[in-house]
Protein backbone atom coordinates (compact mmCIF):
# COMPACT_ATOMS: atom_id res chain seq x y z
CA UNK A 1 0.00 0.00 0.00
CA UNK A 2 1.93 3.41 -0.94
CA UNK A 3 2.07 6.07 1.54
CA UNK A 4 0.81 9.79 1.27
CA UNK A 5 2.28 12.62 3.16
CA UNK A 6 -0.95 14.03 3.75
CA UNK A 7 -1.98 11.65 6.17
CA UNK A 8 -1.56 12.48 9.95
CA UNK A 9 1.51 11.37 12.16
CA UNK A 10 -0.88 9.06 13.96
CA UNK A 11 -1.66 7.17 10.75
CA UNK A 12 2.31 7.30 9.77
CA UNK A 13 3.27 5.87 13.13
CA UNK A 14 -0.16 3.15 12.25
CA UNK A 15 1.04 2.39 9.26
CA UNK A 16 4.84 1.81 9.92
CA UNK A 17 4.17 -0.19 13.25
CA UNK A 18 1.60 -2.52 11.86
CA UNK A 19 2.57 -2.69 8.40
CA UNK A 20 3.07 -6.58 8.26
CA UNK A 21 -0.38 -6.75 9.66
CA UNK A 22 -4.01 -6.46 8.45
CA UNK A 23 -5.67 -3.55 9.56
CA UNK A 24 -9.40 -2.55 8.55
CA UNK A 25 -10.45 1.04 9.24
CA UNK A 26 -14.29 2.21 8.43
CA UNK A 27 -15.74 5.42 9.43
CA UNK A 28 -19.01 6.81 10.08
CA UNK A 29 -20.61 9.13 12.91
CA UNK A 30 -24.19 8.18 11.72
CA UNK A 31 -25.85 4.60 11.13
CA UNK A 32 -27.28 5.12 7.69
CA UNK A 33 -27.62 2.73 5.13
CA UNK A 34 -24.10 3.20 3.68
CA UNK A 35 -23.08 2.91 6.97
CA UNK A 36 -24.59 -0.21 7.74
CA UNK A 37 -24.03 -1.59 4.20
CA UNK A 38 -20.32 -0.98 4.52
CA UNK A 39 -19.58 -2.67 7.55
CA UNK A 40 -21.93 -5.85 6.08
CA UNK A 41 -19.16 -5.57 3.22
CA UNK A 42 -16.32 -5.98 6.00
CA UNK A 43 -17.87 -8.15 7.89
CA UNK A 44 -18.19 -10.85 5.28
CA UNK A 45 -14.76 -10.22 4.25
CA UNK A 46 -13.42 -10.81 7.74
CA UNK A 47 -15.08 -14.59 7.35
CA UNK A 48 -12.11 -14.52 4.40
CA UNK A 49 -9.15 -12.52 5.75
CA UNK A 50 -7.88 -11.51 9.26
CA UNK A 51 -7.54 -8.77 11.43
CA UNK A 52 -5.32 -7.12 13.56
CA UNK A 53 -5.97 -4.77 16.53
CA UNK A 54 -3.66 -2.74 18.26
CA UNK A 55 -3.47 -1.84 21.93
CA UNK A 56 -4.37 1.97 22.29
CA UNK A 57 -8.32 2.02 21.37
CA UNK A 58 -10.80 4.41 23.04
CA UNK A 59 -14.18 6.31 21.96
CA UNK A 60 -16.75 3.62 21.01
CA UNK A 61 -18.73 3.97 17.79
CA UNK A 62 -21.68 4.65 19.43
CA UNK A 63 -24.25 5.12 16.64
CA UNK A 64 -23.02 2.36 14.14
CA UNK A 65 -22.24 0.41 16.73
CA UNK A 66 -25.57 0.85 18.54
CA UNK A 67 -27.00 0.24 14.67
CA UNK A 68 -25.51 -2.73 13.82
CA UNK A 69 -26.21 -4.65 17.26
CA UNK A 70 -29.62 -3.93 16.92
CA UNK A 71 -29.88 -5.34 13.10
CA UNK A 72 -27.54 -8.39 12.87
CA UNK A 73 -26.56 -8.99 16.88
CA UNK A 74 -23.30 -8.10 16.16
CA UNK A 75 -20.38 -9.16 18.88
CA UNK A 76 -17.43 -7.26 17.19
CA UNK A 77 -15.75 -4.51 18.66
CA UNK A 78 -15.56 -0.93 16.99
CA UNK A 79 -13.47 1.58 18.55
CA UNK A 80 -11.34 4.26 17.71
CA UNK A 81 -7.64 5.00 18.02
CA UNK A 82 -6.60 7.29 21.28
CA UNK A 83 -4.16 9.40 18.87
CA UNK A 84 -6.14 9.24 15.76
CA UNK A 85 -6.94 12.76 14.09
CA UNK A 86 -10.61 11.91 13.77
CA UNK A 87 -12.55 10.80 16.73
CA UNK A 88 -14.68 8.55 14.31
CA UNK A 89 -12.08 6.21 13.06
CA UNK A 90 -13.62 2.69 13.44
CA UNK A 91 -11.20 -0.66 13.75
CA UNK A 92 -13.04 -3.72 13.90
CA UNK A 93 -12.27 -6.88 15.71
CA UNK A 94 -13.17 -10.13 14.20
CA UNK A 95 -10.37 -12.64 15.02
CA UNK A 96 -9.81 -12.98 18.96
CA UNK A 97 -6.50 -13.28 18.15
CA UNK A 98 -3.37 -11.91 16.86
CA UNK A 99 -2.12 -14.49 14.55
CA UNK A 100 -2.23 -12.88 11.22
CA UNK A 101 -0.83 -13.67 7.96
CA UNK A 102 1.64 -10.99 7.05
CA UNK A 103 1.26 -10.65 3.62
CA UNK A 104 -2.89 -9.67 3.57
CA UNK A 105 -3.01 -5.31 2.98
CA UNK A 106 -4.21 -2.62 4.92
CA UNK A 107 -7.40 -1.63 4.01
CA UNK A 108 -8.39 1.73 4.98
CA UNK A 109 -11.59 3.91 4.54
CA UNK A 110 -12.07 7.49 5.81
CA UNK A 111 -15.63 9.13 5.81
CA UNK A 112 -16.65 10.74 2.79
CA UNK A 113 -19.68 13.09 4.62
CA UNK A 114 -16.41 15.11 6.27
CA UNK A 115 -15.08 17.54 3.84
CA UNK A 116 -11.89 17.75 5.70
CA UNK A 117 -11.50 13.55 5.09
CA UNK A 118 -9.51 12.33 2.51
CA UNK A 119 -10.17 8.46 1.76
CA UNK A 120 -8.30 5.98 0.77
CA UNK A 121 -8.53 1.92 0.38
CA UNK A 122 -6.09 -0.70 -0.56
CA UNK A 123 -5.00 1.39 -4.05
CA UNK A 124 -7.25 4.48 -4.28
CA UNK A 125 -7.84 7.89 -2.90
CA UNK A 126 -10.67 9.82 -2.91
CA UNK A 127 -10.30 13.89 -1.84
CA UNK A 128 -13.78 15.09 -3.13
CA UNK A 129 -16.33 14.72 0.33
CA UNK A 130 -19.09 14.07 -2.46
CA UNK A 131 -17.43 11.39 -4.07
CA UNK A 132 -18.28 7.90 -3.84
CA UNK A 133 -20.04 6.54 -0.89
CA UNK A 134 -18.03 4.35 2.01
CA UNK A 135 -19.39 1.18 0.86
CA UNK A 136 -17.48 1.93 -2.55
CA UNK A 137 -14.51 2.12 -1.38
CA UNK A 138 -15.00 -0.57 0.72
CA UNK A 139 -15.71 -2.85 -2.35
CA UNK A 140 -13.28 -1.38 -4.13
CA UNK A 141 -10.41 -2.46 -1.34
CA UNK A 142 -12.14 -6.59 -1.05
CA UNK A 143 -11.80 -6.32 -4.96
CA UNK A 144 -8.17 -5.82 -4.26
CA UNK A 145 -7.69 -8.25 -1.99
CA UNK A 146 -9.87 -11.14 -4.48
CA UNK A 147 -12.69 -11.52 -2.02
CA UNK A 148 -15.48 -11.72 -4.05
CA UNK A 149 -19.15 -11.00 -2.32
CA UNK A 150 -22.36 -12.83 -2.72
CA UNK A 151 -25.58 -11.66 -4.34
CA UNK A 152 -27.40 -10.58 -1.19
CA UNK A 153 -24.57 -8.36 -0.91
CA UNK A 154 -24.49 -7.22 -4.14
CA UNK A 155 -27.74 -5.85 -4.03
CA UNK A 156 -27.50 -4.13 -0.34
CA UNK A 157 -24.56 -2.48 -2.12
CA UNK A 158 -26.43 -1.06 -4.97
CA UNK A 159 -29.22 0.41 -2.71
CA UNK A 160 -26.31 2.23 -0.30
CA UNK A 161 -24.76 3.48 -3.51
CA UNK A 162 -27.93 4.74 -4.98
CA UNK A 163 -29.33 5.73 -1.59
CA UNK A 164 -26.10 8.05 -0.50
CA UNK A 165 -25.21 9.62 -3.54
CA UNK A 166 -28.82 10.78 -4.34
CA UNK A 167 -29.87 8.89 -7.17
CA UNK A 168 -26.15 9.60 -8.58
CA UNK A 169 -26.59 13.35 -8.58
CA UNK A 170 -23.31 13.53 -6.85
CA UNK A 171 -22.14 10.24 -8.39
CA UNK A 172 -18.65 10.02 -9.94
CA UNK A 173 -17.06 8.30 -12.19
CA UNK A 174 -16.00 5.30 -9.70
CA UNK A 175 -19.60 4.81 -8.68
CA UNK A 176 -21.36 5.43 -12.05
CA UNK A 177 -18.54 2.15 -13.24
CA UNK A 178 -19.04 0.18 -10.01
CA UNK A 179 -22.64 0.35 -9.93
CA UNK A 180 -22.31 -0.81 -13.80
CA UNK A 181 -20.15 -3.53 -12.77
CA UNK A 182 -23.29 -4.50 -10.15
CA UNK A 183 -26.08 -3.94 -12.38
CA UNK A 184 -24.19 -6.10 -15.00
CA UNK A 185 -23.47 -8.72 -12.20
CA UNK A 186 -27.51 -8.36 -11.05
CA UNK A 187 -28.89 -8.43 -14.76
CA UNK A 188 -28.31 -12.51 -14.25
CA UNK A 189 -31.23 -12.68 -11.84
CA UNK A 190 -33.58 -10.10 -13.88
CA UNK A 191 -32.91 -7.64 -11.23
CA UNK A 192 -33.23 -4.01 -12.69
CA UNK A 193 -32.01 -0.65 -11.71
CA UNK A 194 -35.71 0.56 -11.28
CA UNK A 195 -36.39 -2.25 -9.02
CA UNK A 196 -33.39 -1.16 -6.64
CA UNK A 197 -34.13 2.11 -6.83
CA UNK A 198 -37.42 1.90 -5.55
CA UNK A 199 -35.98 0.01 -2.44
CA UNK A 200 -33.07 2.70 -2.03
CA UNK A 201 -35.60 5.58 -1.92
CA UNK A 202 -37.02 6.74 0.49
CA UNK A 203 -33.88 5.56 1.97
CA UNK A 204 -34.75 2.42 4.30
CA UNK A 205 -34.50 2.74 8.21
CA UNK A 206 -32.64 0.15 10.15
CA UNK A 207 -36.10 -2.05 10.23
CA UNK A 208 -36.45 -1.57 6.53
CA UNK A 209 -33.07 -2.94 5.47
CA UNK A 210 -32.68 -5.68 7.98
CA UNK A 211 -36.05 -7.11 6.08
CA UNK A 212 -34.50 -6.66 2.77
CA UNK A 213 -31.27 -8.43 3.36
CA UNK A 214 -33.29 -10.92 6.11
CA UNK A 215 -35.43 -12.19 2.88
CA UNK A 216 -32.06 -11.43 0.32
CA UNK A 217 -30.12 -13.79 2.28
CA UNK A 218 -33.02 -16.78 2.73
CA UNK A 219 -32.12 -17.64 6.17
CA UNK A 220 -34.60 -20.62 6.20
CA UNK A 221 -35.35 -22.28 3.58
CA UNK A 222 -38.21 -24.75 2.25
CA UNK A 223 -37.05 -27.19 -0.13
CA UNK A 224 -40.37 -28.37 -1.51
CA UNK A 225 -39.46 -31.87 -2.27
CA UNK A 226 -38.31 -32.42 1.23
CA UNK A 227 -41.05 -31.63 3.63
CA UNK A 228 -43.96 -33.93 3.76
CA UNK A 229 -46.16 -31.17 6.10
CA UNK A 230 -45.73 -27.61 6.60
CA UNK A 231 -47.68 -28.15 9.70
CA UNK A 232 -45.11 -30.08 11.39
CA UNK A 233 -42.54 -27.65 9.60
CA UNK A 234 -42.91 -24.09 10.53
CA UNK A 235 -41.99 -22.90 13.97
CA UNK A 236 -44.40 -19.81 14.99
CA UNK A 237 -43.48 -16.09 13.71
CA UNK A 238 -41.07 -17.63 11.07
CA UNK A 239 -40.44 -16.49 7.15
CA UNK A 240 -39.53 -18.91 4.45
CA UNK A 241 -38.61 -18.66 1.36
CA UNK A 242 -40.13 -21.70 -1.06
CA UNK A 243 -37.09 -22.97 -3.74
CA UNK A 244 -38.02 -24.32 -6.81
CA UNK A 245 -36.18 -27.55 -8.32
CA UNK A 246 -33.50 -25.74 -9.62
CA UNK A 247 -32.89 -23.97 -6.46
CA UNK A 248 -34.32 -20.40 -8.01
CA UNK A 249 -36.14 -18.98 -5.42
CA UNK A 250 -39.88 -19.26 -6.12
CA UNK A 251 -41.86 -17.76 -2.66
CA UNK A 252 -42.14 -16.45 0.86
CA UNK A 253 -44.53 -17.01 3.57
CA UNK A 254 -44.66 -15.63 6.93
CA UNK A 255 -46.41 -15.64 10.08
CA UNK A 256 -47.45 -12.48 11.30
CA UNK A 257 -47.73 -11.66 14.75
CA UNK A 258 -51.37 -11.38 16.29
CA UNK A 259 -50.66 -7.67 17.53
CA UNK A 260 -49.46 -6.73 14.14
CA UNK A 261 -51.08 -5.14 10.61
CA UNK A 262 -51.75 -8.00 8.45
CA UNK A 263 -50.25 -6.40 5.28
CA UNK A 264 -46.99 -6.90 3.17
CA UNK A 265 -46.37 -2.96 2.38
CA UNK A 266 -44.50 -1.19 0.02
CA UNK A 267 -41.09 -2.95 0.76
CA UNK A 268 -42.52 -6.31 0.84
CA UNK A 269 -43.98 -5.74 -3.09
CA UNK A 270 -40.42 -4.24 -4.34
CA UNK A 271 -39.00 -7.38 -2.73
CA UNK A 272 -40.98 -9.94 -4.82
CA UNK A 273 -40.50 -7.98 -8.25
CA UNK A 274 -36.65 -7.86 -7.36
CA UNK A 275 -36.33 -11.34 -6.43
CA UNK A 276 -38.95 -12.43 -9.39
CA UNK A 277 -41.05 -14.35 -7.14
CA UNK A 278 -44.11 -15.70 -7.82
CA UNK A 279 -46.04 -15.48 -4.70
CA UNK A 280 -45.51 -13.68 -1.01
CA UNK A 281 -47.95 -15.07 1.63
CA UNK A 282 -48.47 -13.41 5.08
CA UNK A 283 -50.70 -15.44 7.68
CA UNK A 284 -51.87 -14.42 11.38
CA UNK A 285 -53.80 -16.16 13.98
CA UNK A 286 -56.99 -14.63 14.92
CA UNK A 287 -59.73 -15.70 17.24
CA UNK A 288 -61.40 -18.34 15.52
CA UNK A 289 -59.03 -19.38 12.30
CA UNK A 290 -56.62 -17.64 10.30
CA UNK A 291 -56.26 -14.30 8.14
CA UNK A 292 -54.22 -14.68 4.83
CA UNK A 293 -53.06 -12.02 2.74
CA UNK A 294 -51.34 -13.21 -0.60
CA UNK A 295 -49.40 -10.95 -3.72
CA UNK A 296 -48.65 -12.77 -6.68
CA UNK A 297 -46.86 -12.28 -10.19
CA UNK A 298 -49.02 -13.65 -12.98
CA UNK A 299 -49.45 -16.84 -13.85
CA UNK A 300 -50.30 -17.14 -10.54
CA UNK A 301 -53.92 -15.44 -9.66
CA UNK A 302 -54.46 -14.69 -5.65
CA UNK A 303 -58.16 -15.02 -5.67
CA UNK A 304 -58.02 -18.49 -7.62
CA UNK A 305 -55.39 -19.95 -5.01
CA UNK A 306 -56.98 -19.02 -1.81
CA UNK A 307 -60.35 -20.95 -3.90
CA UNK A 308 -58.85 -23.55 -5.11
CA UNK A 309 -56.29 -25.31 -2.37
CA UNK A 310 -57.67 -23.52 0.78
CA UNK A 311 -61.32 -23.77 0.78
CA UNK A 312 -62.43 -20.15 0.96
CA UNK A 313 -66.03 -19.40 -0.60
CA UNK A 314 -66.87 -16.61 1.89
CA UNK A 315 -64.99 -13.58 2.87
CA UNK A 316 -61.88 -13.72 -0.39
CA UNK A 317 -61.70 -11.25 -1.94
CA UNK A 318 -58.79 -8.67 -3.75
CA UNK A 319 -58.05 -9.02 -8.01
CA UNK A 320 -55.71 -11.80 -9.14
CA UNK A 321 -52.39 -10.14 -7.94
CA UNK A 322 -53.42 -9.43 -4.75
CA UNK A 323 -55.85 -11.17 -2.54
CA UNK A 324 -56.93 -11.70 1.14
CA UNK A 325 -58.87 -13.99 3.12
CA UNK A 326 -60.39 -15.81 6.52
CA UNK A 327 -60.53 -19.77 7.20
CA UNK A 328 -61.82 -21.57 9.66
CA UNK A 329 -59.70 -24.17 10.69
CA UNK A 330 -56.73 -25.61 12.82
CA UNK A 331 -52.92 -24.01 12.28
CA UNK A 332 -51.56 -27.62 11.09
CA UNK A 333 -54.47 -28.32 8.48
CA UNK A 334 -54.33 -24.94 7.13
CA UNK A 335 -50.47 -24.85 6.94
CA UNK A 336 -50.59 -28.33 5.00
CA UNK A 337 -53.64 -27.16 2.69
CA UNK A 338 -51.29 -23.89 2.29
CA UNK A 339 -48.04 -26.18 1.47
CA UNK A 340 -50.03 -28.52 -0.83
CA UNK A 341 -51.53 -25.78 -2.65
CA UNK A 342 -47.72 -24.19 -3.01
CA UNK A 343 -46.18 -27.54 -4.00
CA UNK A 344 -48.65 -28.10 -6.74
CA UNK A 345 -47.94 -24.69 -8.52
CA UNK A 346 -44.49 -25.00 -8.49
CA UNK A 347 -44.98 -28.36 -10.00
CA UNK A 348 -47.63 -26.86 -12.63
CA UNK A 349 -45.03 -23.60 -13.38
CA UNK A 350 -42.47 -26.09 -13.77
CA UNK A 351 -43.88 -27.82 -16.34
CA UNK A 352 -44.92 -25.01 -18.44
Amino acid sequence: MYFKEEWTPSLKELYHHYKRRPIAIVTHKNSDVDAVVSAMLLKHAFQQASLYIPDKMNYPATKLLQSLQHLYGLLFQFKTFSQASEEDIIIVDTTGNLTVPPEKRIIAIFDHHDPRAKKYTALYEFINPEAPANAILVREALFHLSISQPRWLDVITAIALISDTNRFDRGDSLTFSTMGDLLKKLEEHQITYGELKRLAFPPPDATQLDRIIYLLKNPQVVEVDKVESLGDSLPPQKSYLFLKQDNTPFGVVEKIPADKTLSPGDITSNIQNLLNLPFILYYKKEEEGFRLSIRTLPPWNAVEFMKKYLGCTVNCGGHPNAGGGTFDMEEKEFLDLLYHGIKEEIKNSSEI
